[in-house]
């Protein structure tokens, strides 16, 4: 993945958390790992027991349903070799901002954009959106 970013220096804070240009420098790249090996064990790592994510057919919340949220995704839409392209990432205080495209052998997605607030090391709300279409 290319972030736009990528050139910032990335250290923890004061208070020893990660910032979210570390998080996502690192956690990126674990993303696209997790991703493309069909497992999400790592990438639910990075949230917390109460994160919520914002969809655009509702509201996921708590460690159960994101597992059966991210466990679906990968099973239904985006399974192990599936390419992902980072096109645009802006960081802001706790927010990331990222814009992306995918497509898997099951479905292409030609724009996705996930917002990320990340306190303490870990996501604790994000918002999701996407074109996401099946392939024949």
């Amino acid at each position: 993945m290319v972030f736009a970013n990528r050139n910032r220096d990335f250290h923890y804070r004061n208070d020893g958390f990660l910032t979210p240009e570390y998080w996502l420098s690192s956690t990126g790249r674990v993303a696209l790992k997790v991703r493309t090996d069909g497992s999400n064990r790592a990438g639910i790592l990075n949230y917390c027991e109460d994160s919520i994510i914002v969809t655009q057919d509702g509201v996921i919340q708590g460690m159960p349903a994101l597992r059966q949220f991210f466990k679906s995704s990968m099973e239904n839409c985006f399974p192990a070799g599936t390419k992902w392209e980072s096109v645009y990432t802006q960081i802001y205080g706790e927010m990331a901002y990222t814009v992306w495209k995918a497509e898997s052998e099951l479905c292409v997605a030609p724009f996705g954009t996930d917002t990320f607030i990340i306190r303490n090391g870990k996501i604790i709300q994000q918002s999701f959106a996407g074109i996401i279409e099946k392939k024949d």
